[in-house]
């Protein structure tokens, strides 16, 4: 341990040097932070705080202070996993500021380290994977293939999936930078399935997102590149909640601004422009004046869809003039690419023609017969390592198949023998239930015998007093019609009656003839209703006709105080239901309502609510009221209010009857104190 902290103290002095070196030249208010940042490094007590002050000012040139004391504490501490931290965030920064001597340097010393504890972590990974990157950016492809090949190696032999992972990750790149697109897709899914299966790394996953939603949107791929931005907006809103648990906080949130690129470059190729120009305002929001389109793959990424925003709109001017900023930064493939469609679109074909040509060497650069080959030996080593991968799998899982097999038999043998004790005692304690059992079922017999006597007891004391009631009311509703039609029949016999008495007589004879017949006819009613024998004809209704039908029928029942009116909130509405019941129904409580009205107003109002799909019908008049504590039990058979009064105090229970028949419900609202409102709620379907 002690020649490794060795090696990190000589790497601390040498970087220290060239770190400053760079930062002396930054502005004076830079010079006065880092004074500042020294400062407070060197009173930080533990590996912790320093690793804090990294996120904090994580993308700040006083960073790098904070860096180089964690370095040469974690010497001190003779801590790896700190150390490694630390040199992770300085090959971060040097990546950052292109200083690629001194990236290359820190990773050959980290293989060292490596080499010499015998491990085997992430951050060497990592390194190499940056540096494949630098490389590929300065254009050297086979020292590049080489490396990737030698990784892949290493990490297969160790078995180290994340290495694996990154391995896979530079042939994605490699094909990235040499267009082919399409290969590159199926690399960086592989590096996405793997990413997934660890459930680690949000950073890594959205820097691969990025790259296939970009490749999609290149090949056309419209659904695809629409999941892959989902999926990168969830991972993006994961790493915000890992980085404010670790304190991280950035001036600039580049993935952010990155997805919202990729969102009108989206809305671009579907053509929708009114969302690309929201979408637009959003990513413009992040540019400050002087970004450069090397400064950051966001920045360059925001101006290409920019570029291609504008010529969408055919401003051709104002796209060419990005796309020129952005070239003379770097010679994008793809930025020349939207040159030499705009030149065409515009009748520049010379302008076009000498893109073109440009374009055309760029790519014979990179499609040397050399390169191809040493592309395609990587992919094959990437192959026949995958073939031995599943070989071992199908290996595995026989061993695992034959492991099953065995100890299925073995359970299957045990449970047989469990199974047979089991019966054996099952039939053994069988035996001691059996008698312990018809006991307890005579003794449960005895009881549900008395339990159904006691109930058919009150069942028949109930059904007595029923028929006694029933009796009772009947016999005084009959008398009193009977009698009225006896007495009057007698008076019409007699001589001395003069004939204008005998038309009233007559008139009183009928009324009390269809008191009669109405009484039977409640009786009948509720019976058939009741038994489940009365037929309901269901068939298409037109309910304002109905209404207007069953006040008709009444009129002839009003004295002249009474104002009979109607209220409806539609024209006309056809429901399908037993119409016959349903105008037996509200005819019934319109004749309730005029039996106890004496003068006023009687009301049948009908709305129709077409989103609850139910139809109300209300009858309200202005009579005596029901009291609330009586609104419930009106509703049950032979119940009179007044005992004195006409009727059979059937007619109500036949109207809840006739409405539980067809789906429905009648109640008296109780908010109501001028009289009596009946409301019948009847659900209907289209």
């Amino acid at each position: 341990m002690r020649s490794t902290c060795t090696y990190i103290l000589f790497l601390l002095m040498f970087f220290s040097q060239t770190a400053f070196a760079v930062i002396e030249k930054e502005g004076s208010e830079d010079d006065l932070r880092l004074q500042n940042a020294r400062s407070v490094a060197g009173s930080a007590k533990t590996l912790t705080e320093l690793e804090n002050y990294i996120n904090k000012y994580y993308d700040q040139p006083e960073v790098i202070v904070y860096i180089e004391a964690l370095l040469s504490e974690s010497f001190q501490a003779d801590s790896l996993t700190f150390s490694f931290k630390a040199l992770s965030e300085l090959m971060i920064y040097c990546h950052n500021h292109g200083m690629t001597d001194r990236y290359n340097y820190w990773v050959d010393h980290i293989d060292s380290l490596v080499e010499e504890k015998k491990i085997n972590p992430d951050i060497s990974y990592d390194a190499h994977l940056n540096k494949a990157n630098m490389m590929l950016e300065s254009g050297q492809y086979e020292q590049v293939i080489a490396d990737a090949i030698s990784l892949y190696d290493k990490a297969h032999k160790n078995d180290h999936v994340y290495g694996m992972i990154c391995s896979s990750d530079i042939l994605g790149l490699i094909y990235l930078y040499s267009r082919r697109d399409s290969a590159a897709l199926v690399a960086f899914r592989d590096v996405l399935s793997g990413l997934e299966k660890l459930g680690e790394y949000p950073g890594y996953q959205l820097r691969v997102l990025s790259y296939l939603i970009d490749l999609n949107l290149r090949l056309g791929n419209i659904d695809d590149a629409k999941e892959y931005l989902t999926k990168y907006e969830q991972v993006l809103s994961w790493r915000d909640e890992e980085n404010k648990k670790k304190n991280i906080v950035y001036e600039i949130n580049w993935y952010e601004w990155l997805m919202s690129s990729f969102q009108v470059n989206l809305y671009l190729h579907q053509d929708k422009l009114e969302e690309a120009e929201k979408e637009l305002a959003i990513a413009s929001s992040f540019y400050k004046e002087g970004m450069f389109p090397h400064e950051d793959y966001s920045v360059y990424y925001f101006l290409y869809t920019k570029a291609f925003y504008y010529k969408k709109l055919k401003k051709y001017d104002e796209a060419l003039a990005l796309i020129d900023f952005i070239l003379a930064d770097n010679p994008e493939f793809e930025v020349m690419k939207l040159k030499v469609n705009i030149l065409s679109e515009t009748g520049r074909f010379e302008e076009a023609l000498d893109v073109y040509n440009q374009i055309y060497q760029i790519t014979e650069k990179d499609n040397n017969e050399s390169l191809i080959r040493q592309i395609n030996n990587l992919r094959l080593a990437y192959d026949i390592n995958e073939q031995n991968v599943r070989e071992k799998e199908l290996q595995l899982n026989k061993i695992q198949v034959e492991e099953k097999q065995r100890l299925s038999a073995c359970v299957i043998l045990i449970s047989l023998v469990l199974l047979i004790l089991f019966i054996v005692l099952f039939l053994y304690y069988r035996r001691i239930q059996k008698l312990k059992d018809a006991l307890i079922v005579e003794r449960n017999s005895l009881i549900i015998s008395r339990e159904n006597l006691n109930q058919e007891k009150k069942n028949a004391e109930i059904a007595n007093q029923l028929k006694n009631a029933f009796i009772a009311n009947i016999s005084h509703e009959i008398r009193t019609p009977l009698n009225a039609i006896v007495g009057f029949s007698c008076l019409l016999s007699d001589p001395v009656t003069e004939e204008e008495e005998k038309v009233g007589f007559v008139n009183l004879i009928s009324k009390n003839t269809n008191l009669l017949l109405n009484l039977v006819n409640d009786v009948l009613d509720l019976s058939r209703l009741e038994a489940g024998t009365a037929k309901l004809a269901i068939e298409p209704c037109e309910l304002v006709g109905c209404c207007r039908e069953a006040l008709s029928n009444i009129r002839y029942y009003l004295s002249s105080d009474i104002k009979l009116t109607f209220d409806t909130s539609v024209g006309s509405f056809m429901i399908m239901t037993a119409s016959q019941q349903l105008s037996q129904l509200i005819s019934r409580l319109l004749d309730n309502a005029v039996k106890f009205t004496k003068e006023g107003e009687i009301n049948l109002s009908l709305f129709v609510d077409e989103e609850a799909r139910i139809v109300r019908f209300t009858v309200t008049d202005t009579g005596p009221g029901i009291p609330l504590d009586k609104q419930e039990k009106i509703f049950e058979r032979f119940e009179k209010l007044d005992e004195f009064s006409q009727g059979s105090g059937l007619g109500l229970t036949i109207c809840r009857i006739i409405a539980e028949h067809l789906g429905g419900e009648v109640n008296i609202d109780p908010e109501y104190t001028n009289g009596a409102r009946f409301v019948f709620t009847h659900p209907y379907i289209n």
